[in-house]
């Protein structure tokens, strides 16, 4: 690398409480190998910008026209009092961005540097330091900016800042095994144990995940694992596959969990994305999945009591 190169980065939040210890930054990276149905960030999964739609912001006036009228591609038509964007046309040349009064366009994914983003999240650095808090390098899949992320972890070190790593796991092993000194703590996603599930709701098999899972815990990284809960999807029926789940992450060496229930903050994204929203999932209630917790702990007694895990609360990003 050559320290000019940018990666694309969709977001940036500060004060973050739930990607690791303390108070922490973190950084969104654009792009990802996998194509979860229930993806809360999909403007983190293609791997370039998009253009982002906010239809509650647009004033729907046909006397408004600017961004119609800003389009030299024709891209953009208004129709019905809604405006209509076809994204196949759309060249992100941004003039229609400029042009909306009411910024309900945006574009989705800006190239930065190591430097432009260590310059943000150094900002933060005292609250860091109080509270035990660092970077967050999430997405889409980092990894998939093998090189630069990999340059901006060795910064992040040089500054002296903790760093986490929100992974699918879906990487070649080698580039694992590159920034494992790098990596403070991991947050690991496992999205389900059965392949063909698992195929069927990411598009892709879960063997190089389970495969660099276990490489992760025989090299002692320290690592949390993050289970997304889906009823319907990747959980048909919660209480004996949450066990399952348990017991065999916990004879790999596992020995923290997160379990995070499925919510519907990702809908608006869609919409946003000229998208649509693939599922229609059963509501869980926490407390539901507070008494399979307990079941589960009453059950395996001494071996839940190896291991660390919580119900988070839904991540808004």
């Amino acid at each position: 690398m050559t320290g000019k190169e940018k990666g694309l980065i969709f977001n940036i939040q500060h004060f973050v409480l739930h990607d690791g210890p303390g108070i922490r930054a973190t950084i969104f990276f654009k792009g990802c190998p996998l194509y979860c149905k229930w993806c809360h960030n999909p403007e983190g999964i293609k791997p370039f910008p998009e253009i982002l739609f906010r239809e509650f912001q647009c004033i729907h006036d046909k006397n408004c026209n600017k961004c119609v009228n800003s389009c030299s591609l024709n891209a953009i038509t208004y129709s019905k009092e809604i405006i209509i964007i076809d994204r196949n046309k759309c060249n992100l040349c941004e003039e229609c961005v400029k042009t909306c009064d009411s910024k309900a366009l945006e574009i989705c994914g800006q190239y930065m540097s190591v430097e432009d983003i260590m310059k943000e999240v150094l900002s933060d650095k005292v609250f860091f330091e109080q509270s035990g808090g660092g970077v967050t390098l999430s997405g889409g899949e980092p990894l998939l900016q093998f090189n630069f992320i990999k340059e901006f972890l060795k910064r992040a070190h040089e500054f002296g800042l903790h760093t986490c790593l929100d992974t699918t796991g879906y990487v070649e092993t080698k580039k694992l095994k590159e920034i494992m000194s790098l990596v403070d703590l991991f947050l690991y996603d496992v999205k389900c144990l059965d392949d063909k599930r698992h195929e069927q709701l990411t598009g892709k098999s879960n063997e190089l995940i389970l495969k660099n899972l276990k490489y992760c815990l025989e090299h002692e990284g320290d690592l949390i694992v993050r289970v997304p809960v889906i009823p319907g999807y990747n959980f048909i029926n919660i209480p004996s596959e949450l066990d399952k789940y348990l017991t065999q992450l916990v004879e790999l060496g596992v020995k923290s969990f997160e379990l995070i229930p499925y919510h519907e903050f990702g809908v608006q994204k869609y919409k946003m994305l000229g998208r649509e929203y693939p599922l229609k999932v059963q509501k869980l209630e926490i407390n539901q999945l507070q008494a399979h917790l307990k079941q589960i702990r009453e059950k395996h007694g001494s071996l839940m009591k190896k291991i660390d895990f919580k119900i988070s609360k839904p991540i808004l990003t």
